[in-house]
Formats: structure tokens, sequence, C-alpha cells
């Protein structure tokens, strides 16, 4: 995960100020959250936006 985090900042992939590797823990670390987040009652609808809001506070979105 680290190697290719890198390798999207050396690509201009990786937000400013993203380091690659705090951006490697990530998947861990929202994987622990979700599974706290759901055993503490927190709905499917809840969760799927954390998870697909996380990924984009690390890079930037290609240009269609």
């Amino acid at each position: 995960m680290y190697t290719a985090l890198v390798t999207a900042r050396t690509h201009g992939q990786l937000a400013t100020g993203a380091g690659p590797a705090a951006a490697a823990d990530l998947p861990a670390l929202l994987a622990h959250g979700v599974n706290l987040r759901s055993r503490a009652g927190a709905g499917a609808q809840a969760l799927k936006r954390t998870v697909t809001a996380a990924p984009d506070s690390l890079g930037r979105r290609a240009a269609a």
C-alpha cells in the first residue's frame, strides 16, 4: 500500500499534505472504526457514507 501511495504522490494523485505512510494505515483504521460504529448501532447508510468519503480525503479525482 505504501509503495502504491508513493507512486500516486509522484503522479500528483495524492492530496497535498497527505503522507503515504499515514495514508497506508487508513484502510485498517477505517475498517476498525466501521466495526466499532456498527457494534454501537450505526446504520448501513451512515457506514457507507464514511467508507465512501474516507478515500476522497486522500486523493484527487481524475478529470473526466
